[in-house]
Protein backbone atom coordinates (compact mmCIF):
# COMPACT_ATOMS: atom_id res chain seq x y z
CA UNK A 1 0.00 0.00 0.00
CA UNK A 2 3.03 2.28 0.29
CA UNK A 3 1.97 3.37 3.80
CA UNK A 4 4.81 3.61 6.28
CA UNK A 5 4.19 1.92 9.63
CA UNK A 6 5.65 4.27 12.19
CA UNK A 7 7.25 2.55 15.21
CA UNK A 8 5.49 5.09 17.45
CA UNK A 9 1.74 5.29 17.72
CA UNK A 10 0.06 8.67 17.51
CA UNK A 11 -0.30 8.97 21.27
CA UNK A 12 3.50 9.04 21.44
CA UNK A 13 3.91 5.65 23.13
CA UNK A 14 6.36 3.07 21.88
CA UNK A 15 5.08 -0.14 20.34
CA UNK A 16 6.58 -3.61 20.87
CA UNK A 17 9.52 -3.22 18.48
CA UNK A 18 11.02 -0.65 20.79
CA UNK A 19 14.73 -0.31 20.25
CA UNK A 20 17.32 -1.17 22.85
CA UNK A 21 19.46 1.62 24.26
CA UNK A 22 20.31 3.20 20.94
CA UNK A 23 23.76 3.31 19.50
CA UNK A 24 23.08 6.08 17.02
CA UNK A 25 26.20 7.71 15.68
CA UNK A 26 25.04 11.29 15.18
CA UNK A 27 26.85 13.37 12.60
CA UNK A 28 26.84 17.11 12.01
CA UNK A 29 24.23 17.76 9.35
CA UNK A 30 21.80 15.04 10.40
CA UNK A 31 18.24 16.40 10.39
CA UNK A 32 15.32 15.61 12.68
CA UNK A 33 11.65 16.15 13.33
CA UNK A 34 10.07 15.71 16.74
CA UNK A 35 6.79 16.11 18.56
CA UNK A 36 5.89 19.52 19.95
CA UNK A 37 3.73 18.96 23.07
CA UNK A 38 2.73 22.60 23.62
CA UNK A 39 -0.54 24.16 22.50
CA UNK A 40 1.26 25.67 19.53
CA UNK A 41 2.47 22.18 18.59
CA UNK A 42 -1.06 20.78 18.72
CA UNK A 43 -2.25 23.58 16.43
CA UNK A 44 0.62 22.84 14.04
CA UNK A 45 -0.30 19.13 13.97
CA UNK A 46 -3.97 19.92 13.33
CA UNK A 47 -3.01 22.14 10.40
CA UNK A 48 -0.56 19.55 9.05
CA UNK A 49 -3.19 16.79 9.21
CA UNK A 50 -5.71 19.01 7.44
CA UNK A 51 -3.38 19.48 4.44
CA UNK A 52 -1.51 16.15 4.56
CA UNK A 53 -1.91 13.67 1.73
CA UNK A 54 -2.14 10.78 4.21
CA UNK A 55 -4.23 12.65 6.84
CA UNK A 56 -1.58 11.93 9.46
CA UNK A 57 0.98 14.07 11.24
CA UNK A 58 3.15 13.20 14.22
CA UNK A 59 5.87 15.84 14.13
CA UNK A 60 5.46 19.55 14.78
CA UNK A 61 9.09 20.66 15.04
CA UNK A 62 12.29 20.22 12.99
CA UNK A 63 15.98 20.98 13.36
CA UNK A 64 19.54 20.12 12.35
CA UNK A 65 22.15 18.25 14.41
CA UNK A 66 25.42 20.18 14.47
CA UNK A 67 27.68 18.02 16.67
CA UNK A 68 28.05 14.27 17.29
CA UNK A 69 27.19 14.99 20.95
CA UNK A 70 23.65 16.07 19.96
CA UNK A 71 23.91 19.85 19.83
CA UNK A 72 21.33 21.20 17.40
CA UNK A 73 20.63 24.27 15.29
CA UNK A 74 16.93 25.05 15.23
CA UNK A 75 14.25 27.72 15.17
CA UNK A 76 12.87 28.10 18.67
CA UNK A 77 11.99 31.62 19.88
CA UNK A 78 15.18 32.55 18.07
CA UNK A 79 17.18 30.54 15.60
CA UNK A 80 19.84 29.17 17.88
CA UNK A 81 21.63 26.15 19.29
CA UNK A 82 19.84 23.66 21.55
CA UNK A 83 20.26 19.92 22.23
CA UNK A 84 18.53 16.68 21.21
CA UNK A 85 18.41 15.79 24.91
CA UNK A 86 15.59 18.33 25.19
CA UNK A 87 13.40 15.82 23.32
CA UNK A 88 13.91 12.75 25.51
CA UNK A 89 10.56 11.04 25.93
CA UNK A 90 9.23 12.41 22.64
CA UNK A 91 8.70 10.76 19.26
CA UNK A 92 11.50 11.68 16.87
CA UNK A 93 12.74 10.88 13.38
CA UNK A 94 16.44 11.41 12.61
CA UNK A 95 17.64 11.30 9.01
CA UNK A 96 21.02 11.61 7.30
CA UNK A 97 21.23 13.71 4.12
CA UNK A 98 22.97 11.95 1.24
CA UNK A 99 25.96 14.27 0.90
CA UNK A 100 29.66 14.27 1.76
CA UNK A 101 30.49 15.43 5.30
CA UNK A 102 32.54 18.37 4.02
CA UNK A 103 29.58 19.67 2.02
CA UNK A 104 27.24 19.18 5.00
CA UNK A 105 29.59 21.18 7.23
CA UNK A 106 30.07 23.94 4.65
CA UNK A 107 26.34 24.42 3.98
CA UNK A 108 25.49 24.31 7.68
CA UNK A 109 28.04 27.08 8.32
CA UNK A 110 26.43 29.18 5.55
CA UNK A 111 22.95 28.52 6.99
CA UNK A 112 24.09 29.58 10.47
CA UNK A 113 25.66 32.75 9.10
CA UNK A 114 22.40 33.66 7.37
CA UNK A 115 19.87 32.78 10.09
CA UNK A 116 21.49 32.44 13.53
CA UNK A 117 20.01 34.80 16.11
CA UNK A 118 16.99 35.79 14.03
CA UNK A 119 13.66 35.87 15.82
CA UNK A 120 11.12 33.15 15.23
CA UNK A 121 8.61 34.48 12.68
CA UNK A 122 5.30 33.66 14.39
CA UNK A 123 3.46 35.40 11.56
CA UNK A 124 4.69 32.69 9.18
CA UNK A 125 2.95 29.99 11.27
CA UNK A 126 -0.40 31.63 10.58
CA UNK A 127 0.44 31.57 6.89
CA UNK A 128 0.78 27.77 7.09
CA UNK A 129 -2.98 27.46 7.66
CA UNK A 130 -3.25 28.05 3.89
CA UNK A 131 -0.21 26.33 2.35
CA UNK A 132 -0.18 28.42 -0.86
CA UNK A 133 0.08 31.56 1.30
CA UNK A 134 2.94 30.03 3.32
CA UNK A 135 4.96 29.77 0.12
CA UNK A 136 5.08 33.55 -0.11
CA UNK A 137 7.83 35.61 1.46
CA UNK A 138 11.41 36.63 1.04
CA UNK A 139 13.00 33.65 2.78
CA UNK A 140 14.73 35.96 5.28
CA UNK A 141 12.55 34.64 8.10
CA UNK A 142 11.87 30.92 8.40
CA UNK A 143 10.05 28.58 10.77
CA UNK A 144 11.80 25.42 11.96
CA UNK A 145 10.84 23.15 9.06
CA UNK A 146 11.64 25.83 6.49
CA UNK A 147 15.12 26.15 8.04
CA UNK A 148 15.69 22.40 7.54
CA UNK A 149 14.20 22.47 4.02
CA UNK A 150 16.43 25.44 3.10
CA UNK A 151 19.45 23.46 4.34
CA UNK A 152 18.49 20.45 2.20
CA UNK A 153 17.99 22.76 -0.80
CA UNK A 154 21.45 24.30 -0.21
CA UNK A 155 22.84 20.76 -0.31
CA UNK A 156 21.18 20.20 -3.70
CA UNK A 157 18.96 17.48 -2.23
CA UNK A 158 15.58 19.21 -2.28
CA UNK A 159 13.71 21.60 -4.53
CA UNK A 160 14.09 25.32 -3.87
CA UNK A 161 10.54 25.87 -2.57
CA UNK A 162 11.41 25.61 1.10
CA UNK A 163 8.95 28.27 2.23
CA UNK A 164 5.71 26.58 3.24
CA UNK A 165 7.38 23.27 4.17
CA UNK A 166 6.19 21.70 7.41
CA UNK A 167 7.69 18.97 9.63
CA UNK A 168 5.16 16.36 8.45
CA UNK A 169 6.18 16.90 4.83
CA UNK A 170 9.86 16.51 5.71
CA UNK A 171 9.27 13.29 7.69
CA UNK A 172 7.17 11.84 4.85
CA UNK A 173 9.90 12.69 2.32
CA UNK A 174 12.60 11.07 4.47
CA UNK A 175 10.55 7.90 5.00
CA UNK A 176 10.13 7.64 1.23
CA UNK A 177 13.90 7.85 0.80
CA UNK A 178 13.82 11.30 -0.77
CA UNK A 179 17.23 12.96 -0.19
CA UNK A 180 17.93 11.35 3.20
CA UNK A 181 18.22 7.99 4.93
CA UNK A 182 16.26 7.54 8.17
CA UNK A 183 18.68 6.41 10.87
CA UNK A 184 16.14 6.34 13.71
CA UNK A 185 12.42 6.77 14.23
CA UNK A 186 10.74 6.10 17.52
CA UNK A 187 10.55 7.33 21.06
CA UNK A 188 13.74 9.10 22.11
CA UNK A 189 14.20 7.17 25.33
CA UNK A 190 17.96 7.05 25.62
CA UNK A 191 20.50 9.67 26.67
CA UNK A 192 22.20 11.64 23.93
Amino acid sequence: SGHYDCPVDYKGTAQDERTEAMNIELRPGDVFCTANPWLLGRIILWTERMWSHDNEALYGHAGIVDTPAGSTFEALWRIRHAHLGDYIGKPIIIARPRAEQGKLDERLAILKERFEGKRYPLHRLFMHVLPPVAKMGSGNFVVCSELVAAYLWMLGLRHKQYLGTNPDTLADEWRQGYCCDVIFEGLLDFPI
